[in-house]
């Protein structure tokens, strides 16, 4: 099975979670448009004050996406879903499939 995953989010991070409680072999794939790993987003102002560093940013330990083998693609802009053909276009032209 292709799972495929738009976003890195907290919800993608449940997503991959939940999927390899059920299927530890399949291939899942997380497509983010933005440059890091997922990162809790309600830090962020505190970044801007100076009250946290970057390093408090991540959400996750830096292994996750190894230990649970995830092909992780950031910088990575989705820019068309093709339902019938089961498969997503990126920016780059580069077409991802899915199951």
């Amino acid at each position: 099975m292709n799972y495929l995953i738009i976003g890195n989010s907290v919800a993608a991070v449940g997503a991959i979670r939940g999927i390899r409680k059920i299927d530890a072999e399949g291939h899942i794939t997380v497509l983010s448009r933005e440059n890091h790993t997922a990162y809790g987003r309600p830090l962020i102002s505190y970044l801007l004050g100076g009250t946290v560093t970057e390093k408090r940013m991540p959400y996750l330990p830096a292994d996750f996406y190894e230990k649970h083998k995830v092909n992780l693609l950031l910088g990575a802009e989705v820019v068309a879903v093709d339902s019938a053909a089961s498969r997503v276009k990126l920016a780059t032209g580069e077409t991802i499939p899915y199951d």
